[in-house]
Parts: C-alpha cells; structure tokens; sequence
C-alpha cells in the first residue's frame, strides 16, 4: 500500500524522468486496483504461460504491467461497459485523483523539452467499474510549448492501464511527446480480459481517436489534425497497433466477417486512413489465430512498420518478433533486435521510445521536410544518432534475431539502399 499511497515510485515502476512524482489516491482506488488484479489472477496462482512461450513467468513478479495470459475467460464487453454517467470534466486535475505533470526531458546535448501531461475523461472507452471515469481515461502528453503536433497513439499492455499500472509507460510517452507529438494512451482494457482477451484493444484506439476529433478542448490547441497519425504499442498494445495496420491496408475484408465489424463507425473507419506509420514494441504473436480473430485477411502491405524486440525477451515466443516481420509485405518496414533487451525494458529504460517517434516522423504527411529528413535518418542512417550507432544491436546466434542472424534490418521502400546491405534479401515482398 505505501506504494500507491504517495510514495515515490521505484525505478521499475516508471521512468527515470519521473520517478519523483508522487500519485495520491484514496483507499477506494487501491480497492479497484486490487479488484482488477483479481480478476486477472481468476482465483489461481499469480503465474502464467506467456503466450506459449518457453518458460513460465515468477509467480511472484516486480512489475506486473506487461504480464501475459492465454487463459480463456471470454469477452467481457457488455457487463462491464454500461452507459456513460453524468458528464464529467474533461480535464480531471484533482490531486485526490490524476493530477497533470510537467517534466523535462533531455535530448541531444544540453536540449531539454517541457513535456507535459493531462488526464483526458473519454466517456465510450471500456470500464469494469461505476462510474469508471478513472478508467474511461487517457493519458495525454504533449510538448508544453503553446505549438502544435500530430497525434501519436500508444497501446499499453497487459496489466497495463488504470491510473497506477499505466504511470509504468510515463517515461516512454515523454520520450516519444518530447521528439514532437502528442501522446495519447487510453487507461482502458486495464488486463486483456475487460477487453476481449486483447483482441477488442484496438476499438480503443478508435475510440480514442474519435474522441479527439469530435469533441472540442484544449487538445484542439495543440494537436495538428492536419497531419499523418501514428500509433505504437507494447506487448498487448503491439497486437492492437498491428491489427490497426491491417486495417488501414485491408479495410474491406480485414474484420468484415468478424463481430468488431459492426463496432467500428463508419467515422472511425475515415481516421483509421488518416494512420501513416505503426510500431510493434514486443508485440504479441499476430500470426496465431488466438491472438489474431481474423488470420486469414490480416494484411500490412502499405503502411510503414516497424517492430521492436530484445534479445532477452523470453515472455514472447523465440523468434515470434521475426515471425511477426516476415509477413508484412510494405516495402517500408524495420526490425530491431535490441541486445540484451527484455519484455519489460520499454517501461524500464525505453531506449526505443526516441527512435519510435523518429520513424514515425520519416513517414507521416504534414511536417516539415528537414524534420521527415531527421526521422528518415535517425532510422536509416550512419550518423552518431542512427539507431545503428546508438543502440546496442543483437548479433548472429542470439536469442530473437531473424534467421539466425538479423539484429536489425531498414527496408526503404525501393527509393534507397536497404540498409544493411547484406540482409536486403529480406526486404523482398517476394521473400
């Protein structure tokens, strides 16, 4: 309890950025924090099978915000999504509750960037609580300049949303905000269960961008509707983004014959368009048919994708990152095998939260182009910033680096040089 009740968060909790801020609550919240790990838990032991993987997670574990499951509870839509309450701020800053942060976060050299972020009420997102406004919730960050920026959305993952387990992903939303975005992350879909098992997440996203769109606030005066949106996600929140991608890219077939068809507006499907760059940061197994409800036309043969891996992921299948690559056929896609990296380093260090932004800003419509031309070659390049240079990389023989040896790969799309040359082989759509 002394953690949740205003106590610094520790290291593993959050970010180095912002470990020092302190979250009041009031012991009715704790109550539902513990409801929701219950549910989870289902009544057994605190341990599972993480998506097939080849060991069993610690039945006892220090962060619990990633934390898989493949038991089979069911979808959990209806009961716990009952009809929106009475109207409730849109920006909620009672220090009882989710106060809004500044931080500053340090780039290149002596650089710092004011990133600040606020609690937005989003009354459609899914809730297993009345009134359940902590969790019908995003957290948005923005860089607190009076400019505008595109929309950024981040999926969280499994045990990953609600007011606490969500402050996990801080240090990596101010990572991504303060490159020049504005960070949204819904704190719906708590656990995988409240939302179908994972496979409903990406409603959240839609629901988030919906939201934003349609409903005037003080967002309007810092996101750039005009340009291109991107989306990343950890874990669970890889699956969504993924599936998001498919979308985008399949939006006849991927889903029609499915029950989601009929959840996504006619609305919604306009700004799913709108969607020019995806990221997969550890993202769960797309290619089974548990993690994925509709295997047979999920297709990413347009959008710019990257996914993101470590060489100590052992949550995640051996060489399920690379299972996840292989497939997509855009021309514009990138695989990063971080060295020594595991499921739970992005809530930890998030080395790639920087480089997430920077490929996303090397392809998304409506900035300016010496900006796209820094994100290209943060990605792509050789310089002192490029991922190449800036991040350890794995090499042959270790654990998740594709066919035995690819720890990273750029595909450019025909317009330039695959980098490394070696592994241009498999930027084929054909391979």
């Amino acid at each position: 309890a002394a953690l949740y009740a205003g106590a610094p968060a520790p290291a593993w909790f959050g970010s180095p950025h912002n470990s020092s801020i302190k979250v009041p609550i009031n012991s009715i919240n704790i109550m539902l924090e513990i409801c929701l790990i219950a549910v989870g838990a289902g009544g057994g032991a605190f341990a599972y099978f993480s998506h097939g993987s080849d060991s069993l997670l610690p039945s006892i574990v220090p962060d619990a915000t990633a934390l898989p499951t493949e038991t089979e509870r069911g979808p959990l839509f209806a009961p716990f999504n009952p009809a929106p309450g009475p109207v409730v701020p849109d920006v909620v800053e009672d220090p009882n509750w989710l106060p809004s942060t500044s931080t500053l976060v340090a780039l290149n050299g002596n650089k710092q960037v004011e990133v600040k972020c606020r609690h937005v009420h989003m009354p459609e997102l899914i809730s297993p609580f009345l009134p359940g406004r902590i969790y019908r919730s995003s957290r948005i960050c923005y860089p607190n300049n009076g400019k505008k920026y595109p929309l950024h959305i981040f999926a969280h993952g499994d045990f990953g949303g609600g007011p606490r387990l969500g402050s996990a992903y801080h240090g990596f939303q101010h990572d991504i905000a303060s490159r020049g975005f504005v960070v949204s992350m819904y704190l719906s879909c708590a656990i995988d269960q409240l939302c179908d098992n994972g496979n409903g997440s990406f409603l959240e996203i839609l629901k988030s961008v919906s939201f934003l769109e349609t409903n005037s606030g003080w967002w309007d005066e810092r996101i750039d509707f005009s340009a291109g949106y991107s989306a990343s996600g950890h874990s669970t929140g890889g699956r969504a983004v993924l599936m998001l991608a498919a979308l985008v890219d399949n939006p006849t077939k991927y889903l029609a014959t499915t029950k989601y068809a009929s959840m996504i507006t006619k609305e919604q499907r306009k700004s799913i368009q709108k969607f020019q760059a995806i990221v997969g940061d550890h993202p769960d197994p797309v290619y089974l048919s548990k993690m994925n409800p509709d295997l047979e036309n999920f297709v990413v043969d347009k959008t710019p994708t990257m996914i993101v891996t470590g060489s100590n992921d052992r949550t995640e299948r051996k060489l399920s990152a690379w299972k996840v690559f292989e497939p997509i056929r855009s021309t514009n896609k990138v695989y990063v095998n971080m060295l020594r990296a595991n499921h739970i380093s992005p809530l930890r260090s998030h080395q790639e939260g920087r480089y997430i932004a920077q490929f996303s800003l090397c392809f998304i419509d409506g900035i300016p182009e010496e900006t796209a031309s820094e994100g290209c070659e943060a990605i792509y390049g050789n310089g002192p910033d490029a991922i190449q240079r800036r991040l350890s990389i794995a090499g042959p023989g270790d654990r998740n680096s594709g066919d035995g040896k690819v720890g990273f790969l750029g595909c450019r799309g025909g317009k330039h040089d695959d980098v490394p040359a070696e592994f241009a082989e498999y930027c084929s759509p054909e391979n």
